[in-house]
């Protein structure tokens, strides 16, 4: 801003101010009710300030996407890593797969929440005495694919 604007923009302000302030003095024949303030509009927090707390569907269908992904997706012979003596379809896998997080659930939450779940359920579904490499890569597979979900 130039000099002649700052002279300029100063008082202009002044007036501004005094004639906002002329208009909003009530005048004598306004009663006291009218007088008071609105009351606030009450508006719901902004959505990231909203605690969003998962289903136990929504979990377990997270977790169960997660593990088919790591378990090798459409390509594996062994669809969520399930094994049993005949071969699973993918349908029957997953309710396998489900119900095994439901329980680890459960169990985790009997034992008191020790540890972050997805260890705790890696104990169960990979467990590190049967094969201790295996154990953490299928931790940070399946906790790979539960940042970047993708539906089976």
């Amino acid at each position: 801003m130039n000099i002649i604007h700052q002279k300029l923009f100063l008082p202009c302000c002044f007036i501004i101010v005094f004639i906002l302030g002329v208009m909003a003095t009530p005048s004598r024949t306004q009663t006291s009710a009218e007088l008071l303030p609105a009351p606030p509009i009450l508006l719901p927090p902004p959505a990231e300030q909203v605690p969003i707390t998962p289903t136990l569907d929504e979990v377990v269908r997270r977790f169960a996407d997660a593990i088919y992904w790591s378990e090798g997706g459409p390509k594996t012979k062994t669809p969520y890593g399930v094994m049993s003596k005949r071969p699973l379809t993918v349908v029957k896998a997953r309710e396998v797969c489900e119900r095994t997080i439901v329980n680890t659930i459960l169990r985790w939450r009997d034992a008191g929440a020790p540890g972050r779940f997805i260890e705790f359920l890696g104990n169960r579904y990979c467990p590190p005495s049967t094969d201790p490499v295996g154990y953490v890569n299928w931790i940070k597979n399946v906790q790979w694919f539960l940042d970047h979900p993708k539906a089976p």
